[in-house]
C-alpha cells in the first residue's frame, strides 16, 4: 500500500487545525532534537553519530536518557522488546510487525525515549533510536483533557499529514496547509515547524481519519488529538516528539499491512 493526500477545505480547516492544535500535544518552544545509537547501558547520551536509520547528527552535549538496561544497538536481534512485561507484549497482536516504543524512566518525566522495531523470523531488531518529550506532566493511563499528560498503553497508528509534501509515506497521508498557520497562530512562529509531519496516535480518536479530525469516540473528557510529530525541545500538552528527520523516516517505513503499533509510558508502566 502506498501513501496519498487528503484534501481538505482552506481556510476553514486551517481553523479546525488552530482549535486541535490548541488542545494536541504541543510544547512552547522549538529546539531540533537529534537521533542517538543507543549503547547496551545507556545512562547518558553519548556524543557521535545516529543508528542505522541514517538520520544521523550529534547528540546534544550535557543531555541525559535513560534506558532499560537490556536496550540493544541498532541491528541486533532481540528475542522480545526490552522492557515490556507480559501485560504489555500481550497487547502485541503477531499480525503487528512494526512497533514504536516511547518511554521515560520516571512517571512525570517529559524527557521521552523513543525506539522503533520490526519483527524479523528470528526476533524483533531494533532499527532506530531517538529522544525527544512527552506531556510535560508524564505519564498517565486515565489521563483527562488539559492535563498535559500522555496517555499510557498501546496504540494502533493508521493515519498521517503535515503541512510538507508526503515523503512517501505508506500511512494515509494528508497534506494541508493548515498545520503552519496553527503551530504559528496557537505557538508563535518559533512553533511553525511542529507540524512539518505529525502521525496521529490512535488514542480517542477514530481510525483511518485525518489527523486532525475532532470526534472523540470516549468524550471530550478523555482529551485527543494526541500525536507524534516534530519535537521542539521541551515537553508537550500531551503528544509525543522526535526530531523531524526521525519523523521522515517513520513516514516512510511505518506500513499498515505491518499494523504498526505506539507503545508508551514509563518504565514501570510498560514492565507490567
Amino acid at each position: 500500500m502506498t501513501g496519498f493526500t487528503r484534501n481538505s477545505g482552506g481556510t476553514l480547516a486551517a481553523l479546525l487545525l488552530a482549535t486541535l492544535a490548541g488542545l494536541a500535544g504541543c510544547g512552547t518552544a522549538e529546539a531540533e532534537a537529534t537521533p542517538l545509537t543507543p549503547a547496551p547501558v545507556p545512562t547518558t547520551a553519548p556524543q557521535g553519530s545516529a543508528g542505522q536509520d541514517g538520520t544521523g547528527a550529534p547528540a546534544q552535549a550535557g543531555a541525559s536518557l535513560s534506558a532499560p538496561a537490556q536496550l540493544g544497538a541498532d541491528g541486533q536481534v532481540l528475542s522480545t522488546i526490552p522492557g515490556l512485561g507480559p501485560e504489555t507484549l500481550g497487547q502485541i497482536g503477531e499480525e503487528t510487525r512494526q512497533v514504536l516504543v516511547s518511554s521515560s524512566a520516571e512517571q512525570h518525566s517529559d524527557n521521552a525515549s523513543t525506539t522503533y522495531y520490526e519483527r524479523h523470523e528470528d526476533g524483533w531488531v531494533q532499527r532506530a533510536h531517538w529522544r525527544g518529550h512527552n506531556g510535560s506532566a508524564g505519564w498517565l493511563e486515565d489521563r483527562r483533557e488539559g492535563d498535559r499528560t500522555t496517555p499510557v498503553g498501546v496504540f494502533a497508528l493508521t493515519d498521517a499529514g503535515g503541512y510538507l509534501e508526503d515523503p512517501g509515506a505508506k500511512l494515509p497521508y494528508t497534506q494541508e496547509s493548515g498545520y503552519r498557520e496553527a503551530a504559528t497562530t496557537v505557538y508563535g512562529d518559533d512553533m511553525e515547524n511542529v507540524f512539518n509531519y505529525v502521525i496521529a496516535i490512535n488514542y480517542n480518536r477514530v481510525e483511518g481519519t485525518p489527523p486532525t479530525d475532532s470526534e472523540r469516540p470516549e468524550g471530550w473528557e478523555r482529551g485527543g488529538g494526541i500525536w507524534l510529530h516534530v519535537d521542539h525541545g521541551k515537553g508537550t500538552r500531551g503528544c509525543v516528539t522526535i526530531p523531524q528527520e526521525g519523523m521522515e523516516f517513520l513516514l516512510r517505513e511505518l506500513d499498515p499491512e505491518q499494523h504498526p503499533l505506539m507503545v508508551m509510558g514509563s518504565f514501570d508502566d510498560l514492565a507490567r
